[in-house]
């Protein structure tokens, strides 16, 4: 059973993109760490190819061959305002340029609807350390449940 900690449970208030950037990247060195296939990377420079099969673990860290910090999550998101699954796969959080700048994420679930923010980094930190979260997205307004895939 994966503990469910709504993103609404922790406050943002105290969250920098310092933080967010020094989090992320020290996490991602605790992770079992795989290499990267050519077939991860998009015509855009997102990790957004990396396939179920790629992965060992359901959560794993690395740096890509540009040097960006990333961590890839095999996940399911379910609408629980529908109660029905949307979308299962893999989702690569990463830093989009290789020096600084915004953590981004490229997949099938599009965990983030743009850059990672102290809002979002809420939800994101409680998958990470539960394996579950939601987040209200779009509109009209719908829950989303994202969870780790074993």
């Amino acid at each position: 059973m994966v503990n469910h900690i709504p993103a609404s449970a922790v406050p943002a208030q105290a969250v920098t993109w310092e933080s967010i950037d020094s989090y992320l990247i020290n996490f991602s060195k605790t992770l079992p760490q795989i290499v990267l296939p050519k077939h991860a990377y998009g015509g855009t420079g997102y990790l957004d190819g990396l396939q179920a099969e790629d992965m060992a673990e359901p959560m794993m860290g690395g740096v890509d061959w540009h040097g960006r910090n990333f961590i890839a999550l095999k996940l399911q998101s379910t609408n629980t305002t529908k109660g029905k699954r949307i979308d299962a796969g893999v989702e690569v959080l990463f830093r989009r340029y290789t020096e600084s700048g915004p953590w981004v994420t490229g997949g099938p679930i599009s965990l983030l609807n743009s850059a990672l923010g102290p809002d979002e980094f809420v939800a994101i930190k409680a998958l990470l350390e539960t394996g579950s979260c939601s987040q209200e997205r779009g509109y009209p307004t719908r829950i989303m449940m994202y969870e780790l895939l074993k």
